[in-house]
Parts: C-alpha cells; structure tokens; sequence
C-alpha cells in the first residue's frame, strides 16, 4: 500500500514476484527503504500513463558478477528488480547515480541522498546494484543479494529477510 501510495495518481505500478518467498540476509527495515527509494525514483521520472514493474526472482550468481568475497560462494543470487517506462537517464546522469547529494531535482524536491542510499545498503547487504537507462527509453534497476540458504552464517544481529 506505501508503494501504491508513492506514486498515486501517476504510472501504474505492477508486481511479478516469485511464487516463494526468497531470504536473504540484511536488515528488513532498510531493504524496504531500497525499495521504496528505487519505486517513488520510478514514479518520478514516469509519466502518468507510464508503468513501473517491480519483479523478484532467483538467478545464477555469475548473472550478478559480485564484487565483494563473502557473496562470491553463494550458487545463486536472489534479484530485486524495479523498471519504469519512464523518461530515462543520459550517461552523465549515470555516471554520478549513486554520489551523496547528487540530484537532477530541484532543491525543494530531493536532497540526493536516496540513491547514495540505497547503493550503501545494497554494499552492506553483500549485494551489487546495476543500473540500464537510456534518454527517452526508461529506467532498469537490477540489485542482486546473495541467497541465504540454511548454510549461510548468520549476520552479528541474525537478521534475514524474506522478499
């Protein structure tokens, strides 16, 4: 319902989850702040009759090229995806997405900390982030976590989170 609300008014918004649930390890509150941050980007930069689709699902862990060791062993990766349909991102844009206080809003409506956000939750989650946008075509955010499976050591506070 935060979600729908986030872009009330504006494009549709889809889901095209997995039929299970899939864990990963991480802090729950702040996995839903990636969500929700990627989501209400997508609703501002779509316009009305534009869509926004949100899709989770497993893949092959060399899909999501880890860069950091502790991800590197797991089999396979869960992904997080948000695509809209919406006005896209030119490379110089792309180039400095993730940079604290970098925003192509105006003052009043955003301080440039969300995906600089978003990108350091991802990084402590053991997850990577890619990024596919072109000017005009709209945008694809692709997180990948590493799956938890019952093998997997668990965090300093235990947490794992079902998406």
């Amino acid at each position: 319902p935060l979600l729908q609300k986030s872009v009330s008014g504006r494009p549709r918004l889809r889901f095209a989850l997995a039929p299970e649930p899939l864990r990963i390890l991480g802090d729950a509150a702040r996995l839903e702040q990636v969500l929700f941050n990627l989501v209400t980007n997508a609703g501002d930069a779509t316009l009305e009759k534009g869509e926004i689709l949100v899709s989770t699902g497993t893949v092959d862990a060399s899909e999501a090229r880890w860069q950091t060791e502790p991800a590197a062993s797991a089999a396979r990766a869960i992904r997080l995806e948000v695509r809209d349909t919406g006005v896209g991102m030119r490379q110089e844009v792309l180039d400095h997405l993730f940079e604290p206080f970098f925003s192509t809003k105006s003052p009043d409506h955003g301080s440039g900390l969300g995906l600089a956000s978003v990108y350091g939750i991802v990084q402590q989650s053991g997850g990577v982030i890619r990024v596919a946008s072109e000017a005009g075509q709209g945008t694809q955010f692709s997180v990948y976590f590493p799956e938890r499976t019952d093998a997997t050591p668990d965090a300093r506070d235990g947490s794992s989170v079902s998406v």
